[in-house]
């Protein structure tokens, strides 16, 4: 497969006059088209990468030509398959070093939507066929906590904000990845996050936000053994967030299904982010 210019000058991060300067230093090798335009062999900047390392903060002297194809034309698809191979296949730092690259190539909110949360996806549906037994689920799905949580001070943001948020789940919900990613998008916006984990009785959330104060409690809802239960809980939360002038946000693929109630509902995360964004927003106005 064979690169155009500014396919090169986007994945290494440079222009495309540099690009062109390092041919004709030939540093890059490459073919030349009838109409004189050059085209670079994929392999061939593999090679460069790997022999430089111009780039190595984002892992891609540790990629493979298949990899690099996919990110170059943004293919989804591909990458949230790759990733979801590595989580079963590959070592711990293999899975972290594929997810650094993702996060780097297409931003940290967009690679979470579209790439690692469909692998996520895919790794319950095989649980569920019983494609997979439960141990390779875990041992999968620990292996993107720990490189979530080994890759988030390196996105984390220069400029904090003071803005206080609260992330949790509630009692009987043990899926701890959602959170973990919210966390770290929060944190790569320069937010102030509290992350209380998974798990939680709605009595201890109401006793940490009466003490945290926080303008956002954000709940993650993956698994509900209880719907009405779910739904007195969250009822009772919401009532104690309003006295504290707190607002709640619920979100997961079991409550996506209930968006007509009297709070915020999220369904991506890139949705959440730009809600919380425009309440702050709505916020500063009234002030």
């Amino acid at each position: 497969m064979f690169l155009k210019t500014r396919d090169i000058a986007k994945i290494l991060g440079v222009s495309e006059a540099t690009i062109k300067n390092w041919s004709r230093e030939g540093l890059l090798k490459f073919h030349k088209t009838i109409g004189g335009h050059r085209r670079f062999p994929i392999e061939e900047i593999v090679k460069f990468i790997k022999e430089n390392k111009i780039i190595d903060i984002a892992g891609f002297s540790s990629a493979d030509v298949n990899t690099l194809t996919y990110i170059i034309f943004e293919d989804y698809e591909e990458l949230s398959k790759k990733l979801l191979d590595y989580m079963l296949n590959k070592s711990q730092k293999e899975v972290e070093n594929l997810l650094k690259i993702i996060l780097f190539s297409f931003g940290v909110v967009k690679a979470f939507d579209l790439i690692i949360s469909k692998s996520l996806f895919e790794l319950g549906l095989l649980w569920e066929k019983g494609e997979i037994s439960v141990d390779q689920e875990h041992i999968a799905s620990s292996k993107i906590i720990e490189s979530i949580i080994n890759l988030k001070s390196l996105f984390s943001a220069r400029k904090k904000k003071k803005i206080k948020l609260m992330i949790t789940s509630l009692y009987g919900d043990i899926h701890e990845i959602p959170l973990r990613i919210i966390d770290f998008i929060l944190t790569y916006e320069g937010y102030n996050v509290i992350y209380v984990g998974v798990n939680t009785p709605y009595c201890d959330i109401i006793k940490a936000i009466k003490r945290e104060k926080p303008k956002f409690l954000i709940i993650s809802a993956v698994y509900i053994v209880d719907k009405r239960k779910f739904e007195k809980h969250i009822n009772i939360l919401d009532k104690n967030c309003k006295d504290i002038n707190c607002i709640l946000f619920i979100g997961g693929p079991m409550y996506g299904e209930k968006p007509n109630l009297n709070r915020k509902v999220y369904t991506s995360y890139v949705e959440l982010l730009k809600d919380i964004k425009t309440q702050i927003y709505k916020r500063r106005k009234r002030k």
